[in-house]
Order: structure tokens, then C-alpha cells, then sequence
């Protein structure tokens, strides 16, 4: 994993760490950190987006958690120089669904090991086997949050879906 992809990674979840607190309605919920979606998949530069959501404990789904709506973005351009850009999308926390824990394989793990490295190629806008399999790792542990969001990213998901 590169150092430029781990740093990158920190300071956006640092920084949405610092406005978590301002969300309406986080009593019990944790900060998560989408993986970054490129905002165009055409083999062009692209800005990527994070997506801050939130998950909990719940009675209700003892092997997973209840997990929440995108409630901000934070964008970097494909210009890596430019400063990251907070985006609200909501107030507050709204749940979105239940998200149970799949079983993960040795490749998986190998998968989530090298995920971070993978992320800067991003921008560069050019499909690479790491993304893919990154992306797809992503929505396999995060299923029901990746869903929610992979309508503005309709070019990427269906890259993803391709053999």
C-alpha cells in the first residue's frame, strides 16, 4: 500500500471525523468511509468521491449492523493539489437497512490488504484488475450501502459487473 494512498485515505476520514458531530441524530452510530467512486468511468482523468455514512449495533441483526444513508461527500479532483470539498447531503443520520457479515475467504483478506494502494489509479480514470477487485471486495462486505449509491456511478458498476 502506497504511503501517498494511506495519507490520502486518513485525511479524508480525519476530516470528516471533525464534522461527524454536527449530524442530527448520531447517538449510537459510527463514522464509515465509502470506498472512493470515480464521478465518470470513460478512461479519462476523473474526481473520486468518499462517502460519509454511519453504521450501529442493532438487536435486530446480531451478525451485522444496521448501516445509514450517505448523509456528506467529500471529492478530491483528478488535480490531487486541489483541496478536498465537503458536500452535505442530509442533516441528519437516516438508516437505510441491515447489513449482514459475509464470510471472507483468504483471497478476500488479501483483497482488503492492498484495497488503499489500488484507490489513487482512480483518477487516472484507466480500469486496472486492483480496482476491480477492490471495488468488488467493497461491495460484497458493504452491499447494502454500495447499492444505495451506485446509481451516480452507472458506468463503474456496470465495469464492475463485466467478466
Amino acid at each position: 500500500m502506497s504511503d501517498a494512498a494511506t495519507d490520502l485515505k486518513k485525511q479524508v476520514t480525519d476530516y470528516l471525523a471533525t464534522v461527524f458531530p454536527e449530524t442530527q441524530g448520531n447517538e449510537g452510530w459510527s463514522l464509515r468511509v465509502s470506498m472512493p467512486f470515480p464521478q465518470s468511468w470513460n478512461g479519462q482523468p476523473t474526481p473520486i468521491v468518499w462517502y460519509a455514512y454511519a453504521d450501529r449495533s442493532s438487536p435486530q441483526s446480531p451478525n451485522g449492523v444496521e448501516v445509514s444513508q450517505a448523509w456528506a461527500t467529500v471529492t478530491q479532483e483528478a488535480d490531487p493539489s486541489r483541496p478536498l470539498q465537503l458536500a452535505w447531503l442530509q442533516e441528519g443520520i437516516v438508516p437505510l437497512g441491515f447489513q449482514g457479515a459475509p464470510p471472507l475467504s483468504q483471497a478476500d483478506l488479501q483483497v482488503a490488504r492492498s484495497s488503499v494502494g489500488n484507490w489513487p489509479a482512480l483518477t487516472e480514470g484507466q480500469p486496472t484488475d486492483g480496482i476491480k477487485a477492490s471495488a468488488q471486495f467493497f461491495r460484497k462486505i458493504q452491499g447494502v450501502f454500495f447499492n444505495s449509491v451506485a446509481p451516480n456511478h452507472p458506468e463503474f458498476v456496470s465495469w464492475l459487473s463485466e467478466p
